[in-house]
């Protein structure tokens, strides 16, 4: 029997209330050819159950319990273990593929050999699964590249990743961190080839209160800082985490916003924008540099400290401002003609 095409990645843990339709919108896909891994974490509503019909209807699916609870990482890393595909689709219990989905990153994957990785924009969904926007994510590598240096550039139940790195050894989360490895897989694969996000709104991703950046917060933000640094200093040029740590710090809310920190992080992207990057790319950089120097240092604020704020902003990053709009208008799906030249 030959080897799927693709191996559909899930970890779940009383999951009953939104897994029947996740597992709709997974077996309903146009690319047929996959095996579906699903690793009950110890769950203690109908989730068992409700794997285990749907098991028994499609043998497609593979159902692997563990007995006692692993966290979702360990999880993952027993299913990769199974997995005989070379090719890695992940998804969570709560999230819902589009049809065309896994076809599409199969392809561009099949098309491009020296990317390891390849996401895909959104539609962010509520509990009751009402859209609450949506978010086209279209990134070459460099684009993407440049945001893994301060945060995820896609999000995790998007990612279609290879098996394994170009060496042959297996690709796994590191399970140094409970919360968090979704990013630092991401780093990890980028340290051995390409990664790129589709523009299409291929999956539903939903926000809710159980969600582990809602539930779990404070501790996510911890381990991302420290994923961003390393990072930073693994990627970047000598001195990169240190000159990009207050802005990290403040971003994902360990620091609270000052003047100091700001006008570090300002000088900090200044330096990094002073590249042989084409101009597009830079103008690009630009743009996504403002939107984060904002949302580090003025969003979240009482009224009061954000005008302080924006004062600062207008006195310090004057260059930033047209920027800033032309991201602004960029998250509001607005097509923007604004100049943003250096």
């Amino acid at each position: 029997m030959s080897s799927p095409r693709l191996s559909v990645v899930m970890a779940v843990r009383n999951g009953e209330t939104y897994l029947p339709e996740t597992l709709k919108s997974v077996l309903g896909q146009s690319l047929a050819d996959f095996e579906f891994l699903i690793v009950d974490d110890a769950s203690t509503d109908q989730t068992g159950d409700i794997l285990n019909k749907t098991a028994a209807s499609d043998e497609r699916v593979r159902v692997l319990r563990n007995e006692a609870a692993m966290g979702p990482y360990p999880a993952a890393n027993r299913a990769l273990t199974e997995a005989g595909a070379p090719l890695i689709a992940r998804i969570d219990a709560d999230d819902l593929c589009h049809e065309e989905r896994f076809a599409r990153q199969v392809a561009f994957l099949d098309e491009n050999p020296e990317h390891l990785l390849v996401g895909c924009g959104y539609r962010s969904i509520d509990g009751t699964g009402r859209v609450r926007y949506t978010k086209p994510n279209r990134l070459s590598d460099a684009e993407f590249r440049w945001i893994s240096r301060f945060r995820m550039p896609a999000v995790h139940p998007s990612f279609c990743f290879r098996a394994s790195y170009p060496d042959g050894a297996p690709v796994r989360y590191r399970e140094a961190y409970p919360v968090a490895q979704d990013y630092a897989l991401a780093c990890d694969l980028l340290a051995h080839g390409k990664a790129a996000s589709l523009e299409d709104m291929l999956i539903d991703y939903r926000m809710h209160e159980a969600n582990i950046s809602t539930t779990r917060r404070t501790e996510q933000n911890t381990a991302a800082i420290e994923i961003a640094l390393r990072h930073l200093e693994a990627s970047g040029t000598q001195g990169d985490a240190e000159k990009f740590e207050p802005f990290i710090r403040t971003l994902y809310a360990e620091r609270l916003p000052d003047k100091a920190g700001f006008q570090a992080s300002v000088r900090a992207f200044r330096d990094d924008l002073i590249s042989e990057d084409a101009t597009a790319l830079r103008r690009w950089k630009k743009r996504r540099a403002a939107g984060m120097l904002a949302e580090a240092f003025l969003k979240g604020q009482p009224r009061a400290a954000q005008i302080s704020s924006a004062l600062g902003f207008v006195l310090t990053a004057p260059d930033f401002l047209l920027p800033l709009t032309a991201r602004i208008l960029e998250t509001k799906n607005v097509q923007s003609e604004v100049s943003t030249s250096d």
